[in-house]
């Protein structure tokens, strides 16, 4: 994996909302009652210009979701 640059970087709302959903429908299929029990993501850039936002939900595995080029930019 590489290095976390989710501080580094800014996501669409429409990503924002994808990721969110993603969790709540963990949560709900994973019958976890505190959805603060879901790590801090990361991210990663990928070789084709995705950004990967992932984490390790104990007892569940990595959830990772993948973020197109043009849903995301760099925070300057």
């Amino acid at each position: 994996m590489g290095k976390d640059v989710l501080d580094w970087v800014l996501l669409s709302p429409n990503a924002v909302n994808q990721w969110n959903k993603l969790c709540q429908e963990i949560v709900r299929d994973k019958e976890i009652s505190d959805p603060y029990q879901i790590p801090d993501e990361k991210a990663e850039v990928m070789d084709d210009g995705r950004l990967r936002i992932y984490c390790e939900l104990p007892g569940y595995g990595e959830v990772e979701m993948f973020v197109e080029k043009r849903e995301w930019g760099w925070n300057n």
